[in-house]
């Protein structure tokens, strides 16, 4: 058949280092398609692109591991002493109130995204 005769006659070439290609070709052998064509088909046309700018989580994350370190200080600080101060008490609710805030904030960065 000549290619004016043909549904699909445009194609597409790729470069592809040595491990960009067997990564290519591992997906393209789990992906269980018959040939490669339909595998890439599948994937442009009918799949979904997701592109996610983590800088605002890694962000939040480091707070996270902030805060983190604050409630080492003050349990250290008590194991020392063997002895919690109601202000300290007060520091590690506020400091655990403060993560489930920022697990919120994350959260809706990642439903944003989606």
């Amino acid at each position: 058949m000549s290619d004016k005769n043909r549904l699909r006659n445009e194609q597409v070439k790729i470069r592809l280092t040595k491990e960009e290609h067997d990564k290519f070709y591992e997906k393209f052998r789990l992906s269980g398609e018959n040939s490669l064509r339909e595998f890439v088909y599948n994937i442009v046309m009918k799949g979904h692109i997701v592109k996610i700018d983590l800088s605002e989580i890694l962000e939040v994350t480091s707070s996270i591991n902030k805060i983190g370190t604050n409630i080492n200080q003050i349990v250290k600080n008590a194991n020392i002493t063997q002895t919690i101060s109601e202000k300290n008490i007060n520091q590690i609710e506020n400091l655990l109130s403060e993560v489930n805030n920022k697990q919120d904030i994350i959260m809706s960065l990642i439903f944003k995204n989606n």
